[in-house]
């Protein structure tokens, strides 16, 4: 009598990208509080990246997105990103609170590509696009509160 091989059940990507996520949230080292937030979150996103690729999710994450909608992938990310500015004591403006974490959620979005086809240890060219959309950030919120000044 032959001996069958079981099959490997396959694993679910969408619960190793939420592990890891649940992982990355509860990661917030607590020397970096003394940075100013666009240290900090530079940070906190380089740690993200890496924290996917140790999941093995660089290359699999094409196929997640294909699976999923951008609305399931965004909601996990979001309370992430929700843990991960608490953790870092990251505070928002007031008009921007309710949506800052679904901004950064967008712009990793953006970055994935970036990150999947970057091969150089220290990842340069992430590092440098995550720097570059920070500071748009970071100008358009100092935008809004000069807005809100001459408003008042």
């Amino acid at each position: 009598m032959m001996a069958t091989r079981r099959k490997a059940k396959p694993v679910d990507l969408f619960q190793q990208y939420q592990n890891a996520l649940h992982q990355w949230a509860g990661d917030a080292p607590a020397d970096m509080l003394d940075e100013d937030n666009k240290e900090k979150l530079l940070d906190a996103m380089l740690r993200l990246f890496e924290t996917l690729d140790a999941a093995d999710l660089r290359n699999a994450i094409s196929n997640l997105r294909a699976e999923k909608t951008l609305r399931e992938l965004l909601g996990p990310l979001t309370a992430a990103m929700r843990w991960q500015m608490i953790g870092l004591n990251i505070q928002s403006p007031q008009i921007l609170a309710p949506i800052a974490p679904h901004v950064l959620s967008l712009a990793v979005i953006r970055w994935i590509p970036i990150w999947q086809n970057e091969h150089t240890p220290g990842m340069p060219k992430l590092m440098a696009a995550i720097d570059r959309d920070l500071g748009y950030l970071q100008r358009a919120i100092e935008s809004l509160q000069k807005f809100k000044l001459t408003a008042e």
